[in-house]
């Protein structure tokens, strides 16, 4: 019953009823919607790439960790050292950490191979989101669908950073093709591919656990009691936990739940900056120390608020790329209309319990992380079901005409906004060091040695790990709520030098509001605390203080 030849994966994405499809629009249609969306996603994407000049935030953590996969045993040795514990990363999950480790090296030119993958990645997930919705649905809706997700340029700047935001859409996509087809025809073998894709996308991202989630939610409502289902239920659950195996066997071995991810924590702190706290990482907190100071009736009015963030976060994503409500409420009610009249009862009910579980959860963590990026994953089926559900009522001739006007959207936003305008700025590998940083590599290896004690910001600019080491202990700046807890802590460590700039001074208020204070990207010095000194500055861009 569960057929796994690559024969059949490859069978499943092909159009069965291409000459069905075709009698909607002429065969020479597809070449021509083909060409201006795949050019315009080219230079689109391209000029992203090209500002991503420099990793920042997440993206050094990948990039990090992948020279720490190669420096050790690499692709084929990864799997014991994440059981082992070996590899500790227990936020960020480690598949496209592992990807990019087969092209990493401590060297700036990483970065560069690694933009170039990240394009690669793009364009399969366009391709991607292409064939699932035609094959799904129909060759308008994959040519308008796709069309979208390249003309829009927050999508595009999401896709050009080095995380794992432009590959997760594409396994979600595949995740729901798959267990949707399987409601459909109750055919186990579907389940089963739907669920390697949903294991691979956990191992890419924690919320992909959510696709898990809402096949078991949408199992239960669907089968009920169907007493023989159960054997090709429990296979699909079995191929989940074999993919997903090396981090579920050391999340059960070290932390005693085979599903933890410290990032959960953060559903329980008011200010992101306590993840930084000392023990944070060690002892988080959990959802029972929350609830002792939080009322219930307060995380609902929370959880409301988040909602009303995210649909204005959809407006984002889709082409209105502005921050308004009336948009992305017309667009979700027709989502919604599109569902009601999907004939595939079982696929429409597995739509809404995978949208639905993605929303609220993001609805309720939106106090702590308001991005738009968290809608990207399921922003197909918005696009899918808005658009099939217009093109049953829309004239055929307007609906031909809509579809090779949108097919030539990217291109089109490509050319307003001055992308190509010359060719020659489109830069994939474009690398950027930051001054300031290289002159604190120059101070630090002149200056510190292997027992110097340092205690280093958040600084964007001041991200050299991933090609680049200096001597010494260097330590994350902790979160605390007063400088005298900070320099307690300090004490205590034994703490030399402190690094930090701007962005320091902005995320950790408690401790240095009354000595420093960001302003237009530079670090603004009220007052230097007693026992530090100013031992360096770049552009009030970057500080180092020693601690006398």
């Amino acid at each position: 019953m569960f057929r796994t030849s690559k024969s059949f994966i490859v069978g499943k994405l092909r159009p069965k009823k291409f000459r069905q499809s075709m009698k909607k629009l002429p065969s020479s249609w597809l070449f021509l919607f083909l060409i201006p969306i795949s050019v315009g996603f080219f230079f689109h994407q391209g000029y992203y790439l090209s500002c991503n000049s420099y990793p920042a935030d997440d993206q050094v953590d990948y990039l990090t960790q992948a020279n720490w996969i190669k420096e050790n045993g690499g692709v084929i040795k990864f799997p014991l050292q994440l059981i082992t514990n070996n590899f500790t990363e227990n936020r960020k999950h480690p598949l496209y950490s592992l990807v990019l480790s087969i092209i990493a090296e401590k060297d700036v030119s990483f970065f560069k191979n690694a933009k170039i993958l990240e394009f690669a990645v793009s364009l399969l997930t366009i391709t991607v989101l292409f064939i699932v919705a035609f094959k799904a649905f129909s060759l308008t809706t994959a040519v308008i669908a796709t069309s979208i997700f390249a003309a829009n340029k927050f999508i595009m700047e999401e896709f050009s950073l080095l995380v794992p935001d432009a590959m997760f859409p594409a396994l979600v996509a595949l995740s729901w093709f798959f267990i949707a087809k399987g409601f459909s025809e109750d055919k186990g073998r579907n389940f089963l591919w739907g669920m390697v894709f949903a294991s691979i996308a956990f191992l890419s991202k924690p919320v992909g656990i959510l696709i898990l989630g809402s096949y078991l939610i949408s199992s239960l409502v669907i089968y009920r009691r169907s007493l023989h289902r159960i054997k090709e239920f429990g296979l699909s659950l079995l191929v989940f936990i074999a993919v997903a195996s090396p981090l579920l066997i050391r999340n059960f071995i070290i932390y005693k739940n085979p599903f933890y991810n410290n990032n959960t924590s953060l559903l329980w702190i008011d200010d992101r900056q306590q993840r930084r706290a000392v023990g944070f990482k060690e002892n988080p907190p959990t959802v029972f120390d929350y609830l002792r100071s939080h009322k219930v009736r307060d995380e609902i009015i929370n959880t409301k608020n988040g909602a009303i963030g995210l649909i204005s976060n959809i407006s984002l994503i889709t082409l209105f790329e502005v921050r308004r409500l009336r948009y992305p409420v017309i667009l979700l009610l027709l989502m919604v209309v599109g569902i009601f009249l999907d004939k595939n009862r079982r696929r429409a009910l597995f739509s809404a319990v995978l949208f639905g579980s993605f929303y609220l959860f993001f609805s309720y963590n939106y106090k702590v992380s308001p991005h738009y990026r968290h809608i990207i994953p399921i922003s197909f089926l918005i696009f899918f079901y808005v658009i099939n559900a217009l093109s049953k009522v829309l004239p055929k001739r307007v609906l031909l005409i809509c579809v090779a006007l949108i097919s030539f959207l990217p291109l089109y936003v490509v050319i307003i906004e001055k992308k190509i305008s010359p060719i020659s700025e489109i830069n994939v590998t474009n690398l950027e060091i930051p001054s300031e940083q290289a002159a604190f590599l120059y101070f630090a290896k002149d200056n510190f040695d292997d027992r110097t004690i340092i205690v280093k910001g958040n600084e964007e600019r001041l991200a050299y790990e991933w090609y680049d080491s200096v001597h010494g202990v260097v330590i994350p700046h902790p979160y605390f709520a007063t400088f005298e807890e900070f320099a307690s802590f300090l004490k205590e460590k034994d703490v030399r030098y402190v690094v930090i700039g701007p962005s320091t001074a902005l995320s950790f208020k408690g401790i240095y509001q009354n000595y420093f204070y960001a302003d237009s990207g530079k670090m603004i010095i009220k007052a230097v605390p007693a026992g530090w000194k100013q031992v360096f500055t770049k552009y009030d861009r970057a500080f180092v203080f020693k601690i006398n």
